[in-house]
């Protein structure tokens, strides 16, 4: 949504007063989105664009075998979704950590 729309939120969010707010768009936005509206009503926000994907089927359970030996969701997902740019750009930033991580150098 555009600022506008983003002002009728903030406003629909005071006026309704709920005591949580589940925010479904996705990381990064989704965090600025609740930062800002956090600072005009205090509520419990909660960050779920990740597990409304899952919960539709748009992306693929993490398989147990892969939970068992690796313990970390968010490596699967970015070995499944190679095709999102924004992503990778988001995340290469932990690849060094990563490689520490296998090789036991951390």
């Amino acid at each position: 949504f555009d600022d506008d729309g983003f002002a009728a939120l903030r406003q629909d969010v005071v006026d309704k007063q709920p005591h949580i707010v589940f925010v479904a768009m996705g990381s990064p936005r989704q965090e600025f989105v609740m930062a800002e509206l956090s600072k005009v009503y205090p509520a419990l926000y909660m960050g779920i664009g990740g597990s409304l994907d899952l919960y539709v089927g748009k992306v693929p359970s993490v398989p147990e075998w892969w939970t068992r030996l690796f313990k970390w969701e968010g490596l699967y997902r970015q070995v499944y979704d190679l095709k999102n740019i924004k992503r990778w750009r988001r995340q290469i930033r932990v690849l060094p950590i990563v490689w520490r991580i296998l090789t036991n150098r951390i």
